[in-house]
């Protein structure tokens, strides 16, 4: 090895503080919980239904990435930490494919709640109660799984690191 290059040489040595997995059942019972208040606005309302039901489908998804998107632009400037989609329950959306500090993580998560939230609200006088309440639900279907894991993790170690893995969140102390 170059004897320059190992002088510059970066080792990164990440120690396994704790691991947390999404057991089957609950995932199971999320999943049939969301998909039974879709069946019911789909039986109530009909076509109309369906669509608020297929439209929160994508849309939550889609403006949940661009608050993401915006929020690590303007609070945190360019990271390095790179994103993307990742469609796993309950890792559904726009998420770190690499390691990032469960704080960081934790605080975008709670904003996007927030501004998911209010977003709706300013939304609430323009749609029907079925279209507001299916979306309401889906936002908060796909964010109450992440707040809970990640608040787990904070008490551990605050400033430790997390990767996301398939139904699991391995918190790691660099």
């Amino acid at each position: 090895m170059d004897r320059g290059l190992a002088e510059h040489a970066t080792i990164y040595n990440y120690t396994l503080l704790k691991k947390l997995t999404v057991p089957p059942l609950y995932a199971s019972l999320s999943i049939g919980l969301l998909l039974a208040a879709a069946l019911y606005t789909i039986l109530r309302h009909g076509l109309a239904g369906l669509a608020a039901v297929l439209a929160g489908a994508v849309l939550v998804p889609l403006l949940q990435a661009a608050l993401t998107k915006a929020m690590l632009r303007w609070l945190h400037g360019y990271r390095a930490v790179p994103w993307g989609w990742m469609f796993v329950y309950p890792w559904l959306g726009y998420l770190p494919a690499a390691y990032i500090r469960v704080s960081r993580l934790f605080f975008l998560q709670l904003h996007l709640l927030v501004a998911g939230a209010a977003l709706l609200a300013v939304l609430y006088i323009w749609l029907p109660a079925y279209w507001f309440g299916m979306m309401a639900a889906i936002h908060l279907w796909l964010l109450a799984p992440r707040l809970v894991l990640l608040w787990k993790l904070h008490g551990v170690a605050e400033q430790g690191m997390v990767k996301l893995a398939g139904r699991e969140i391995a918190l790691y102390r660099s």
